[in-house]
């Protein structure tokens, strides 16, 4: 495919058939590529300010890192094996589809994300709006985020792994598919009601949190500290290696087949 390496382009006439071009560090800012071909086609750090892409496009393998895409109407559009590490966004995504995508301190705190899906993408240090309306998150790595006070209660999640985030005072959704949750703090949660099958919570934090009558016992637990949490009915795994409890009331609790 052609390579356009470090050319000003703006409001340019493309070539229709885009396939497979590459575009390094190029201004394609203004440009109309509603009727192109661009499959497979590479914009690496290039300003794309203004340019009106096709409606509901696919991008796949497209590194949209550090553009600014705020003035692009995107809803519906799909995002296959991309990076958006600090693009600025529009606030509509409403329906938009991530897979396979890397999100390293994206600001999403002012979009509209409602029935837009992610799967098998990296959060990192990255801002989700207070109310999360996302319709599901699957198979995703959402690491060093504060998501304190956040309602993900919509959110359907599954095989999430949360690594050194903060989940205080989160509402988290009821159901917890085998999501893991690694040198993370919990703290003040109600998980009275939530349905915890196979999840693993690892050197995780767990401060004032309600786990009476939850059933940790397909859970797997290591290293976790439980602080000041109510445990009363609480079903706990037999392996508990490297757990500490502190002002927690175990009263006629049988350890007696834990390991310690």
């Amino acid at each position: 495919g052609r390579i356009f390496t470090k050319c000003q382009l703006r409001e340019a006439k493309l070539p229709q058939n885009l396939s497979t071009t590459q575009f390094l560090q190029c201004d394609l800012s203004l440009c109309d590529l509603r009727s192109n071909d661009i499959t497979d086609t590479v914009f690496t750090r290039s300003k794309m300010d203004d340019v009106q892409f096709p409606q509901q496009a696919v991008f796949v393998q497209k590194d949209f890192s550090h553009q600014d895409l705020s003035n692009q109407k995107l809803s519906g559009y799909k995002f296959n094996e991309s990076k958006l590490d600090e693009t600025k966004l529009p606030q509509d995504l409403t329906g938009c589809h991530f897979t396979t995508c890397e999100l390293k301190k994206q600001d999403f705190s002012q979009c509209c994300l409602s029935g837009s899906q992610f799967c098998v993408s990296e959060f990192m240090e990255t801002k989700l709006p207070q109310d999360v309306e996302v319709s599901k998150l699957s198979r995703c790595k959402i690491s060093h985020c504060d998501l304190s006070r956040y309602n993900l209660s919509q959110c359907k999640l599954s095989e999430v792994q949360f690594v050194e985030t903060k989940l205080e005072g989160t509402k988290l959704p009821q159901d917890l598919n085998s999501c893991e949750f690694t040198q993370c703090t919990v703290s003040q949660q109600d998980f009275s009601k939530t349905k915890l099958g196979n999840c693993k919570f690892s050197s995780c934090t767990l401060l004032r949190c309600d786990l009476g009558q939850i059933d940790f016992s397909q859970c797997k637990l290591s290293g976790c500290q439980f602080s000041d949490c109510k445990l009363e009915g609480t079903k706990l795994p037999q392996d508990l290696s490297g757990c500490q409890f502190a002002q927690c009331d175990l009263s006629q609790f049988d350890f007696s087949q834990c390991k310690l």
